[in-house]
Parts: C-alpha cells; sequence; structure tokens
C-alpha cells in the first residue's frame, strides 16, 4: 500500500497547491478531494486482496487440489466489494444526518 499512501501525499499537495485556491475555508482532510481518493485508495486496496484470491484459486487448481466447480475468489470478490460499499453508504449517510 505504499504506492497508495505516496498517490495519496501528490494529492494532498496538489490540492494545498493548486485546488486549495478555489477553497480557502475547506482543509484537505474535510474535502470532497479527500473523500475521492480515499475511496480510491479503499477499492485498490479491496481489488489487491481480490487478486490474492485469484493467484491462491489458480495455484490450488494447478496443484490439483481444488475440486469444486465454483468460483470461490469471484465470490469472495463480490462479498468484499458489496460489504464495502454498504459501509461506505453507511459513512455518508452518518455524515450527512449529522450536518444537518
Amino acid at each position: 500500500f505504499g504506492v497508495l499512501a505516496f498517490s495519496q501525499n501528490i494529492v494532498k499537495f496538489l490540492y494545498t497547491r493548486v485546488f486549495r485556491l478555489f477553497r480557502k475555508d475547506v482543509e484537505y482532510n474535510q474535502s470532497v478531494t479527500n473523500q475521492v481518493v480515499e475511496n480510491i485508495r479503499q477499492a485498490a486496496g479491496l481489488g489487491l486482496l481480490c487478486y490474492v484470491f485469484d493467484i491462491i484459486e489458480i495455484v490450488t487448481e494447478v496443484a490439483g487440489i481444488d475440486n469444486t466447480n465454483m468460483n470461490f475468489s469471484s465470490l469472495l470478490s463480490k462479498l468484499l466489494y458489496a460489504t464495502w460499499a454498504a459501509f461506505r453508504v453507511r459513512t455518508y449517510k452518518r455524515s450527512f444526518f449529522a450536518a444537518t
């Protein structure tokens, strides 16, 4: 996740130097830019985890261990992304109702 943290630092630098000129009253941590970057960072981390599941499934199929016809990596990936999306919606809902 080092590359993701590095890219987040680049976006934070750009926000403080360029984008903040348009919205001087909003800090980076409370900005929409930070929320978008955080969502992309989390989705990329989940994508990496899904690739690990795919690799494990390929290794078990090549080794002859996997006898089922089910695609476990696909099921786990769908479950991970659906759970993550539900948590993100819950977070935005809470922050929306807290602001009103």
